[in-house]
């Protein structure tokens, strides 16, 4: 059994160490607009974001994806329906999508 941190030891953790998340962007299918949903938690609550959160020790990357899409929005798809972009983790037979990513940076120079 766990005990719950304190926040003050938690915000001393969080201060000094990196904490290791994952973000999913929903696109519509032309890759020009972004759902975004309004956060009701800290620290960004009462603001539009996208899904996301801490990964779980020792759960892959791809894993936590599913997870926080699933916990956050009830929406299910596999390891095939998602696209990699910013790492490729070294299992699961991903591949950057270079068309996608293209897509992705040009909405994304659109929005600066």
């Amino acid at each position: 059994i766990s005990t719950p941190l304190s926040d003050n030891t938690y915000r001393i953790i969080i201060d000094s160490m990196p904490v290791p998340t994952v973000d999913v962007l929903i696109f519509s299918a032309d890759l020009g607009r972004t759902l975004l949903f309004l956060r009701s938690n800290r620290p960004v609550q009462h603001v539009f974001y996208s899904v996301g959160g801490r990964i779980l020790k020792n759960e892959r990357l791809v894993h936590a994806a599913l997870r926080k899409l699933r916990q956050e929005t009830m929406i299910e798809v596999t390891a095939n329906d998602l696209v990699l972009g910013g790492a490729r983790p070294l299992c699961c037979g991903f591949h950057l999508h270079g068309e996608a990513m293209l897509a992705l940076r040009r909405l994304l120079m659109k929005r600066v």
